[in-house]
């Protein structure tokens, strides 16, 4: 009776999925940032959805709080006093529309009150949600039974707003090294500490005796205010030798509040094991 209950639960189910624009709809403005100047009320802002797919699409439009991960992704359905400042200011028009193949929408916002909003980094994110739906049938074992999920896409269009004193800093809180399934693999942990977001990114390096060996980007990405962000990735081990001893030498950069560059730097000593 309550495989029954699951697989009728998931039936019914609807996955939300956020996503960046892909290669079908393309978005004139990926995200805004916005800076309260004293005598501010009110803050307009736009951005064009244009379909390139050669189906018709009807997107429903509404604002909702997020948060970042760990991971640098939206985070939504989170109840947070005080939280709500844009979203409960945000009129935006057209709420509902359609998009024809090859065609566009310009849609138009503007966010009132924002004299109130508190110090500091305030967000929300605008949302485009496909009103048509698709079913994805999950696997099972029993062939009598099946289960399936009712699956929602939706584009976010992020909202960031600062209002009075701004502070953007970050540090580098830890750096980990591991071997993972015969490759290696960082974890690197970035705090950032102030009042509004960093995005911080950079290149990482492996050296030997003062010589570069090889070199990877470290992508940027954005970082809640008082939270902690994690970067993970595998280390291109080709061209070094076993039992050998390097260095991983990691430089990230982020603009602080005067759109200062802020580098910040760590390494670690390892000795690359034998690899299988």
């Amino acid at each position: 009776m309550k495989f029954l209950k699951y697989l009728l639960l998931l039936s019914f189910m609807a996955l939300i999925v956020s996503l960046p624009a892909n290669a079908a709809i393309r978005l004139s403005t990926e995200k805004f940032e916005f800076n309260v100047k004293p005598n501010d009320n009110y803050i307009t802002g736009s951005f064009t959805v244009q379909n390139d797919d050669n189906e018709e699409i009807r997107f429903k439009a509404y604002p909702e709080y997020f948060e970042i991960s760990e991971e640098g992704t939206i985070q939504t359905g989170i109840i947070k006093t005080n939280s709500d400042g844009i979203v409960k200011n945000i009129r935006f028009n057209p709420a509902e529309f359609t998009l024809t193949s090859n065609s566009s929408q310009k849609i138009r916002f503007t966010i009132t009150n924002v004299q109130n909003l508190p110090e500091g980094e305030s967000r929300a994110a605008l949302f485009l949600e496909n009103a048509k739906t698709k079913e994805q049938s999950l696997p099972s074992k029993n062939s009598k039974a099946s289960a399936s999920l009712i699956v929602k896409t939706r584009i976010a269009v992020p909202i960031y707003i600062e209002k009075g004193r701004v502070i953007k800093t970050g540090s580098i809180d830890s750096v980990n090294l591991n071997k993972f399934k015969n490759k290696y693999v960082y974890d690197l942990t970035v705090k950032s500490s102030g009042n509004s977001l960093i995005r911080a990114g950079g290149i990482g390096q492996i050296v030997k005796d003062d010589q570069l060996i090889a070199e990877f980007p470290i992508n940027e990405r954005p970082i809640q205010a008082g939270t902690a962000g994690k970067f993970k990735d595998i280390i291109q081990t080709t061209g070094l030798s076993s039992n050998q001893q390097y260095k991983l030498k990691l430089t990230l950069r982020y603009k602080d509040q005067d759109q200062k560059e802020v580098v910040l730097r760590d390494e670690r000593p390892f000795i690359l094991s034998k690899i299988n």
